[in-house]
């Protein structure tokens, strides 16, 4: 706990620490994230029925050893990331050219991947994919709809159907 105290007088424990075992939340500093992002889908069959949203789960349970060790948190941290760099890349550029930019493809693949576990890319015409902002750790807050991607060509995640 002293670990993450502002004061630098406290970084002796971490001089202590040669393996970096104890984590510096210090990092997040001076504005920590309060929102977490809701990263949804939804399919058009080959019959160009459109699909109802489903979400995708980039959360794990958080348990008491996660204070200390949690690596699985890196992944969850790259959606952050990349729907963090869509919406601002969104706020700059013409959105018929976001599907150019390497988070739009990323959130695409990642989508994709997400599709292709539960059923085969044979199945579907179109995808899409959403991200919605919502307070970290507030079951009563309604998620804002921050970002819907055109519907995109499975063949090709990064290029829009058209539709």
């Amino acid at each position: 706990m002293f670990a993450q105290h502002p004061h630098r007088s406290f970084n002796r424990i971490r001089r202590r620490d040669p393996w970096s075992l104890v984590p510096d939340y210090r990092f997040f500093a001076p504005e920590p994230s309060t929102q977490d992002f809701r990263f949804a889908y939804r399919t058009v069959d080959r019959a160009g029925r459109l699909g109802k949203w489903r979400e995708i789960d980039t959360t794990e349970r958080r348990r008491g050893y996660h204070g200390v060790w949690f690596p699985n948190r890196r992944p969850e941290k790259a959606v952050f990331d990349i729907c963090n760099s869509i919406l601002l890349t969104a706020a700059r550029v013409d959105l018929a050219d976001i599907h150019h930019t390497l988070p739009y493809q990323l959130a695409a693949a990642f989508t994709l991947s997400n599709i292709l576990r539960e059923s085969g890319v044979e199945e579907i015409k179109a995808f899409q994919f959403s991200i919605a902002s919502v307070a970290e750790y507030d079951p009563e807050d309604v998620p804002d709809l921050s970002f819907v991607s055109p519907l995109i060509d499975p063949l090709s995640p990064w290029v829009a159907t058209g539709q």
